[in-house]
């Protein structure tokens, strides 16, 4: 024992404990109050015959039926690489016991049992599955003969009930295989919640936040103590008085209390996220940036142009301070206006738009990034957003970004470049064009807030040092909070050492990594290998202990949370909805060049996550992709969740676990050519196609290139008239072409448009109707100009509400197809030819579609030309 007393020199309170199970088993606690969730959402939506569930009562769940019988449920859990349940299981054994005991003690009380598990029941034909059991209990079948004898024989000789009460209960038991312990929550919160018809407008963040709710219901519920429920609940049926019906009441959920839940926080929760979240996150940073805040010109104009302007855009460059910057003057308006801050842009429209006459200010953090730029989805939302804000008089939208961004930005979305340039007032953060005084006092506050010693604030107080700081081109808030923060330096090198940090700013991301301990280091990588953006941290932490497990002897002996804080506040920044990324954009820069070849195949080989291996996109990564396709250690890998948003601005779904996706991505990607896998392929393609929000993700780029393949055999998805609906559906007006050559132009002759199914012709209709709605738009777009040039010297005196904008939107449309009816038909007659010929489409009717009997508009067409007059009226 003497030998090891110095093993460690932390205190235990600091030591990550990698024996104690306490954290495993609050894990399964949480599962089965998750799983109790998911049947109270079954239960509010009809699903389930339940009008009530007990928690903890005799069994884990004790749910009542409409016609009061009973059901008792029992959860089980364990980890996947355990395999599958079987009789052989004490797990299972006991929770027979337990139904045969409570069918014993409450005779013709219960309808049925149920065994849940997270890792499925043995499915082969041997004596220990259990699912044969069960179907030979209910048919009758099972004699004394049987293989599964002697376990009857045992359930006997534990509860002295006799061989055919032991039949009774095993007749109505059934089994249910339960998401996994890792997805359960996010599952429940995308498939059950998100399609309530209570929930189907709310945002992912408010439907996590629903979720909470509710599993805060179920755990008070689950951790009241009664000692007799399901005697007492049935005296209280009775009308009897007794003494336990307080704690028997406090562990009862009803449809009804989980429908007033439901209800009551669908109509508070835009407010709760305004003001609960906005307010109380814009609150907390300002509180933070307080310490170091200088009240700069820059800030004073920013703070101006928001008090008197709609739109207002604070742009500079890396580390320059925009975000203390808008923090603080958003922060100054708080007083006078509603903050929304910290949502998505789809969370902001439908908080505006379902409010347009409240006062508000909205902030947007770097509003477009660099993956943003590529991300046409977004930039629309972007777009929308700016043009209903602009439309809503006593809204306030102020945008951030890097100058960088916004050069690439004119490329990319020239209309909205165009319009910010017009509309918005530009607050440009630029210290080479600021006064010394500036300067000096943003130097001043950090060498207070640093605390900088003595002996290094006497080296850099010589006026020419001062003079060559102030003067530096590469001056900036972030790179002197860094440099007043000297380290592993003497004081008569901290000149040198403060001049370096100005000429290579990213020296400020070297040091503070260099200074790290390997835990540090490594979760720092692990959360840029995951993301440039926020993340939810479980996500990180769990792919954080992978990496421990793997490689414990590297490891220092401390907490995660010690390990967090400290990244916190240096290199990370937390928020207060439980997403953690890193602290500037340029670090996110820096740790992509420094992550060296042997830190990358360690993140690479103990991933988690596909999204890892996929983020180094190089010779090893693409190795490591095929070794894992050519063994099951594919399907281990999990997929971070994808984001679907609708094109009215609400929120969409999380997409989650769509491994089977990437399955086939890759196996098109890489040309992979086995017979062997047709089967898995078939069966995957079968799962995907009736899920239309799987396909809005995968059709281009995944589902069509692995369907196209002549390699496999895929005729009977092909030729499944249901699952190709789903998929033509879910077409757009370019792809549908390639599901058509699929599925009806086997001899590259064509198609002939007669003698497809009546279901595939509507969507070929509509989508050719899309061709010419575009083709109709664009000749009214290019017209606006010239028309509104005509009107506008009318309009000089003339006062603009919103609604007259918009009439006048429409009247500037009406005016240009009534002038133009002809050409614009004839462009849209002329798209169409030219999309059937270039398809091989034959026997199609062009006069039978919409557009020929009257000229619609859409509403992006609506939207452009009441932009356009804005920019008029500006």
């Amino acid at each position: 024992m003497a030998d090891n007393e110095n093993e460690f020199s932390a205190l235990p309170n600091e030591i990550l404990s990698l024996t104690d199970r306490g954290d495993d088993t609050q894990r399964r606690y949480r599962y089965q109050n998750a799983y109790t969730v998911l049947l109270a959402i079954k239960m509010y939506n009809g699903e389930l015959p339940y009008k009530e569930i007990y928690c903890e009562l005799h069994e884990d769940i004790l749910a009542v039926n409409e016609d009061g019988t009973y059901v008792g449920i029992q959860i089980k859990t364990r980890n996947q690489s355990d395999g599958s349940f079987d009789i052989g299981d004490e797990a299972v054994k006991e929770s027979l016991i337990r139904f045969i005991k409570h069918y014993k003690k409450f005779p013709n009380q219960f309808s049925g049992f149920q065994l849940v598990s997270n890792c499925g029941f043995r499915e082969n034909r041997s004596g220990k599955n259990l699912l044969n059991l069960l179907d030979l209990a209910k048919s009758g079948e099972i004699v004394e003969t049987d293989k599964f004898d002697n376990f009857v024989q045992l359930l006997i000789d534990r509860t002295s009930v006799t061989r055919k009460e032991i039949l009774n209960v095993l007749a109505i038991t059934s089994t249910q295989t339960g998401p996994g312990m890792n997805d359960i929550e996010a599952k429940i919160i995308a498939y059950h919640l998100a399609r309530l018809q209570i929930c189907k407008d709310a945002s992912v963040d408010e439907l996590e936040t629903t979720y909470s709710m509710l599993l805060d219901k179920i755990y008070g519920a689950s951790s009241k103590r009664s000692e007799n429920g399901l005697e007492d609940y049935a005296a209280f049926l009775d009308g009897k008085l007794i003494e336990q019906k307080a704690e028997l009441s406090a562990k009862k959920i009803t449809k009804k209390a989980v429908g007033d839940l439901l209800g009551n926080y669908a109509k508070l929760f835009v407010r709760s996220t305004r003001k609960d979240y906005g307010d109380k996150l814009l609150q907390i940073e300002a509180l933070e940036f307080e310490k170091s805040f200088v009240k700069t010109p820059f800030y004073e104009e920013a703070a101006s142009a928001i008090r008197d302007n709609k739109l207002v855009l604070i742009s500079g460059d890396s580390r320059m301070g925009k975000t203390i910057t808008s923090v603080m003057a958003v922060a100054a308006m708080a007083s006078s206006y509603e903050i929304i801050y910290g949502l998505t842009l789809a969370e902001i429209l439908k908080i505006v738009q379902s409010e347009p006459d409240r006062a508000q200010v909205i902030l947007v953090h770097d509003f477009v990034g660099q993956d943003e730029l590529l991300n046409n989805e977004y930039l629309s939302e972007a777009d929308r957003l700016i043009q209903t804000i602009c439309r809503l008089p006593k809204k306030k939208l102020v945008l951030n970004s890097r100058n960088s961004i916004l050069k690439k930005l004119e490329k990319h979305k020239v209309g909205m470049f165009q319009f910010l340039q017009n509309q918005a007032i530009e607050v440009e953060i630029d210290f080479t064009k600021s006064s010394t005084q500036c300067k000096f006092d943003i130097l001043r506050k950090y060498i207070d807030l640093n605390q900088l010693p003595k002996p290094f604030l006497v080296q850099i107080s010589n006026p020419q040092v001062l003079t060559t700081i102030l003067t530096h081109p590469n001056f900036s808030p972030l790179v002197i909070k860094y440099a007043t923060q000297p380290k592993d330096v003497v004081p008569a090198h901290y000149v040198d050492y403060f001049i370096k940090t100005l000429q290579i700013p990213d020296e400020i991301w070297k040091i503070e990594v260099a200074a790290l301990n390997y835990n540090a280091k490594v979760y720092l990588y692990t959360l840029v290998s995951l993301t440039k953006f926020s993340i939810d941290k479980a996500i990180v932490d769990k792919c954080y202990y992978k990496r421990l497990s793997a490689h414990k002897e590297k490891f220092v002996d401390e907490t995660l949370e010690k390990t967090i804080g400290s990244l916190n506040g240096t290199l990370l920044r937390l928020t207060v909805n439980g997403k953690i990324q890193a602290c500037h954009p340029s670090l996110n820069t820096f740790m992509q060049g420094e992550i060296g070849e042997l830190e990358k195949r360690n993140i690479i080989d103990n991933a988690l996550f596909i999204e890892q291996i996929e983020y180094f996109n190089d010779p090893y990564s693409e190795q490591k992709l095929k070794e894992l396709m050519s063994s099951n250690g594919f399907f281990e890998l999990e997929v971070l969740p994808v984001m679907l948003q609708y094109d009215d601005g609400a929120s969409g779904l999380e997409l989650m676990n769509t491994i089977t996706l990437q399955y086939l991505k890759y196996i098109h990607l890489f040309g992979i050519e086995d017979k062997r896998l047709e089967p898995l392929i078939i069966e995957f393609l079968n799962r995907i196609l009736p899920d239309r929000l799987l396909l809005f993700h995968s059709l281009d780029e995944i589902v069509i290139p692995v369907l196209s393949t002549k390699f496999y055999d895929l005729s009977d998805v092909l030729s499944n008239d249901e699952l190709m609906e789903v998929a033509f559906i879910s077409s757009h007006q370019e792809n549908i072409w390639e599901l058509l050559k699929l599925c009806f132009d086997k001899t590259n002759e064509g198609v002939n448009f007669l003698t497809l199914p009546l279901n595939i012709q509507k969507q070929v209709r509509d989508k050719l109707d899309m061709t010419a709605q575009v083709e109709i738009d664009g000749f009214i777009y290019l017209k606006l100009d010239e028309y509104i040039e005509d009107q506008k010297d009318e309009w000089e005196w003339y006062e603009w509400d919103e609604e007259d904008i918009e009439e006048k939107a429409k009247e500037l449309i009406e005016d240009i197809a009534n002038d133009h009816e002809v050409e614009i038909k004839d462009d849209a007659r002329k798209a169409i030819f030219d999309r059937i010929q270039s398809q091989k489409i034959y026997n199609f009717d062009i006069e039978s579609l919409d557009y020929y009997d009257s000229i619609d508009y859409s509403d992006d067409l609506y939207n452009d030309a009441e932009k356009k007059l804005l920019q008029y009226l500006r």
